[in-house]
């Protein structure tokens, strides 16, 4: 049995950067917390709504992955 090089090839390790790509266009903190599956703001806050450097310069690359309909109030 082998093991993956790194956490970054397993999905959950995507949570993170969704959030933060998912803050980072403005999506409001209610629809995230249902997008995630939390019952409330306090854990996207605390583990998943980390700073990631440089994020800002990907943007809109990131928009244009989602599309326009991901906001979706």
């Amino acid at each position: 049995m082998t093991r993956p090089a790194s956490n970054e090839s397993r999905p959950y390790a995507l949570r993170p950067c969704f959030v933060a790509y998912s803050e980072l266009l403005g999506v409001s903190k209610q629809r995230l917390i249902g997008l995630m599956g939390q019952a409330n703001k306090e854990m996207i806050d605390r583990v998943y709504g980390k700073y990631v450097n440089f994020l800002e310069k990907d943007r809109q690359a990131i928009q244009d992955f989602f599309g326009e309909d991901y906001w979706g109030e």
